[in-house]
C-alpha cells in the first residue's frame, strides 16, 4: 500500500478533508455578506449610490445599475471620436448627467420620448476607465461610477 493512503486511516484526517471545504465555502459567503455594499431604501430628496451589477465587469454589452427596485440599463458603442451611450430606466427620470472624470464638467443627456431612451455622447479625447453619472428622479439624486469594460472590446479604440 502506498504511504499516502495510510494517512486516510486516521479519522482526524478524514474529518478534516470533509470539513475544510465546507468551512471555506461558508467563509466565502460570510465575507461577501459582511463586506458587500448594501442597497438602501429610497427617501424623497436624498442622495443615494447606484450599485453596478456584475455584467458591468466584462464585455457584456450592457451595464446595469441598481438600488432596491430601481434598475437602470446602460448600453454604448465607440465611434471614431466619441462614446455614444443609451440609458433606459423603468422609472421615469427627470435628468441625467455624465462625465469621465469628477473634474470634468458633466454633460446632460437627451431624452427621446418615442423610444423611451436617454442618449448621451462623450468625447474620446478625455477617455477614462470609469464613467460618472448622476440620475435625478423628482428631488432624489442617484449617482454611480461604473467601468467602461462592459463595452465591446473590439470597438474599444
Amino acid at each position: 500500500m502506498l504511504p499516502i493512503f495510510k494517512e486516510f486511516k486516521n479519522k482526524h484526517v478524514l474529518v478534516a478533508l470533509i470539513v475544510a471545504p465546507i468551512l471555506a465555502i461558508l467563509a466565502w459567503y460570510a465575507t461577501g455578506y459582511i463586506v458587500d455594499e448594501k442597497e438602501q431604501v429610497i427617501k424623497n430628496g436624498s442622495i443615494y449610490t447606484l450599485v453596478p451589477r456584475p455584467n458591468c465587469r466584462w464585455a457584456s454589452g450592457k451595464c446595469t445599475l441598481a438600488n432596491n427596485d430601481l434598475e437602470i440599463d446602460i448600453t454604448g458603442k465607440y465611434t471614431s471620436y466619441t462614446l455614444e451611450l443609451a440609458i433606459k430606466s423603468h422609472v421615469p427620470l427627470s435628468e441625467i448627467k455624465i462625465s469621465y472624470d469628477k473634474k470634468d464638467k458633466p454633460q446632460s443627456m437627451v431624452y427621446d420620448s418615442k423610444k423611451d431612451i436617454w442618449y448621451g455622447i462623450l468625447d474620446l479625447k478625455y477617455k477614462a476607465q470609469y464613467i460618472n453619472t448622476v440620475f435625478i428622479i423628482n428631488n432624489t439624486v442617484f449617482y454611480a461610477q461604473f467601468p467602461t469594460t462592459f463595452l465591446d472590446a473590439k470597438d474599444n479604440r
